[in-house]
């Protein structure tokens, strides 16, 4: 039995590899299908359900079709097929004019978690039968039913070519359907809208566009937008007065003009963008860019490694609106620019760091957004799961999402802070107010020099209310990666910062489970509450907490009901690197319930005869304390406990003495 999935394996790999050089190969120049190929290869390698055990924290081990996540388009001569798998699958489509089938389509480069297909050279008027296949990485496969389709030629259409001159051909018939009857090779752009409420059915055909460097063109920047006139699109639709246009079933591709930063597969300003597929590989390219309020079912590839200017940004999808259920094959840069009022949800991204700073999602100044069951993947010289960047960004909730990403040997690919490779799974940083990051679960792993953080929460004037709940956390890093750990505090240096709040996660670590400030910032009031630390492996470099940096003071956090595991030789918040030379402490705490008559007041003094309670029992008789019993410093702990719990009630009273060293229960009854 190991025998035969090893053959399978094997010969699923070999399909792989071909759909890989026919797909890729084929369709941009030699250089930018390297690109693809080595990053592919990296993806076989390192992520997946086998390689990483929390790949089944959220969806779980059971392998199935997750019925939101299907979409289906019809054209006249073809059909786009999306569906979704709660685990990553190698996958197809069995069909044919009978329940026989005779007809698949190729297994894709690599297993997905979403999987989009097309079906070409259906014949109109004729039904036809398929199923969905799909096989998970342990063997585990998912036939569907059958299910028809049926093809057919609707009235008033126009085609292209047909009667139309070009390339570039305009359409300017208003609330009008046009479709593709075969591929396009465009010396510069392919179609430009300039009516409103067009429909563009690509019919399960090719855009190649930019397929001549000789060739340019003169483009109305007044109609279409100074970035239409800087380059060639596949699709491009006017700067105003052109809305509601439509886009769907077929491929754009950057042809061996590779053009930069214009040259744009989609620019457009719609309503709709779906079963869509797009290959660049120009500098500084985009691949949807302005603004479609539905992005959808798309799958994006980008082939380029080269970025002239990073704070400009190249993305995946740079869209208005709530993009979904798309697979982002690789990104040089970002992945999804997630803007006000959007819901970023059950995309799959892939993010191949050419540059600082790139995103899997990001939130630049938004507003009352979210991002929701996303998969995000990614290696390179810096690259960042999920972040919420700068003042004004607000009211966001990032959950449910699953995030792994891989920190290697550094390189040069981008000269900013020289060589590095960086791993950092959710980051807040520069502002923010009201943000939660809850249920995720990040895997950020570091080797050969590389660096990793899970959580990167830079604390600062401008942030407030910000809230990790839930997550699990998961950071490894080999005797060659030994710097950062699983959450890192480095922000502004001044006590006043606002305190992140970190509830109920599970931390998994081999290095560092918390740094209170490095060389980005200072560390301070930091607040844990009822975490779970794991500790991984045998690093001898291992410490829990690793406090300070240079100079600047790293001080106000407190770790509260923390969970240390394993019991022996694992987690252990006395276990503690100090490092700099400013003031440096945090503080160990335990909750204290002390269960009295209903409305005594209730006092606490620790050892030093400080008050560090005051409250009253509720009318079930119950005060909960919260208590520093030991403070961390560079020379040695100051422990505080005994507490003296003191009980008053219609001029009554008692007082009883406890020693914390967890959380506790004490009964104190009135006379």
């Amino acid at each position: 039995m190991i025998r035969t999935w090893a053959i399978l394996a094997l010969a699923v790999c070999a399909i792989q590899a071909a759909a890989l050089a026919q797909g890729v190969g084929q369709a941009v120049p030699d250089k930018a299908a390297r690109v693809y190929q080595n990053f592919n290869q990296f993806c076989l390698d390192h992520f997946g359900a086998l390689k990483e055990e929390l790949t089944y924290a959220l969806p779980g081990q059971s392998f199935k079709l997750i019925d939101t996540g299907s979409w289906t388009h019809v054209s006249e001569s073809s059909a786009c097929l999306a569906w979704e798998t709660n685990l990553p699958a190698n996958s197809y489509v069995e069909y044919g004019p009978t329940i026989a089938y005779g007809s698949k389509t190729a297994i894709h480069e690599r297993p997905f978690y979403l999987h989009i297909h097309y079906l070409k050279g259906l014949e109109p008027g004729t039904t036809y039968h398929y199923r969905l296949v799909a096989t998970d990485e342990r063997g585990q496969q998912i036939t569907t039913d059958d299910h028809t389709l049926t093809p057919k030629r609707t009235a008033g259409v126009v085609y292209i070519p047909g009667n139309l001159t070009g390339p570039p051909y305009v359409l300017d018939q208003a609330d009008t359907t046009y479709v593709l009857t075969q591929d396009l090779h465009c010396p510069t752009s392919g179609l430009a809208i300039t009516a409103r409420n067009v429909t563009v059915d690509l019919n399960g055909h090719t855009i190649t566009y930019n397929d001549d460097p000789d060739k340019k063109e003169n483009v109305d920047g007044r109609a279409f937008g100074a970035l239409a006139a800087s380059g060639s699109q596949g699709v491009r639709v006017g700067y105003s007065g052109q809305g509601g246009a439509r886009l769907y079933n077929g491929t754009i591709i950057q042809g061996k003009g590779g053009g930069g930063n214009g040259f744009v597969p989609i620019l457009f300003r719609g309503a709709e963008i779906a079963g869509v597929t797009l290959i660049y590989h120009g500098s500084q390219v985009t691949g949807i860019d302005n603004e479609a309020r539905d992005v959808h079912h798309n799958v994006i590839l980008d082939c380029g490694e080269e970025l002239t200017n990073r704070h400009q940004g190249v993305f995946a999808i740079k869209a208005g609106g709530s993009p979904h259920h798309n697979l982002i094959k690789r990104t040089r840069q970002n992945g999804i620019a997630g803007t006000s009022n959007a819901k970023v949800n059950y995309n799959e991204i892939y993010v191949d760091s050419c540059s600082t700073n790139s995103f899997g999602i990001n939130f630049y100044k938004s507003t009352k957004s979210e991002a929701q069951g996303n998969r995000i993947f990614g290696r390179g010289y810096l690259a960042i799961g999920i972040g919420t960047v700068s003042e004004g960004v607000a009211d966001i909730k990032v959950a449910d999402n699953f995030i792994h990403l891989q920190a290697h040997a550094p390189d040069t690919r981008w000269n900013e802070y020289g060589a590095q490779s960086g791993a950092y799974g959710l980051r807040v940083t520069w502002g923010g107010k009201n943000i939660e990051y809850s249920h995720n679960v990040v895997v950020t792993k570091a080797r050969d020099g590389g660096m990793a953080r899970g959580i990167w929460f830079c604390p600062g004037q401008a942030i407030e209310n910000v809230v990790f709940r839930d997550n699990t956390i998961k950071t490894l890093q080999d005797d060659k990666s030994s710097k950062w750990g699983a959450i890192v505090i480095s922000g502004e240096d001044s006590p006043e910062v606002k305190p992140g709040l970190f509830i109920n996660n599970t931390v998994i670590a081999d290095f560092c489970h918390v740094r209170l400030a490095e060389e980005y910032g200072t560390g301070n009031n930091a607040r844990f509450v009822g975490n779970r630390f794991i500790r991984a492996g045998n690093n001898a470099a291992y410490a829990t907490i690793r406090c300070g940096f240079w100079t600047p003071d790293s001080t106000g956090s407190v770790f509260l009901d923390t969970i240390c595991e394993p019991p022996e030789g694992g987690a252990d918040l006395n276990k503690v690197v100090w490092e700099g030379t400013g003031k440096r402490e945090y503080g160990i705490a335990w909750t204290l319930t002390v269960k009295t008559s209903p409305g005594a007041a209730v006092t606490i003094l620790d050892k030093n005869q400080k008050e560090t309670f005051r409250g009253a029992a509720g009318a079930d008789g119950v005060a909960k304390a919260e208590l520093v019993g030991r403070m961390q410093r560079p020379d040695g702990p100051e422990d505080l406990t005994p507490f003296a719990v003191t009980v008053v009630k219609d001029g009554q009273s008692t007082s009883k003495q406890v020693t914390l060293t967890q959380p506790a229960t004490l009964e104190v009854a009135l006379p």
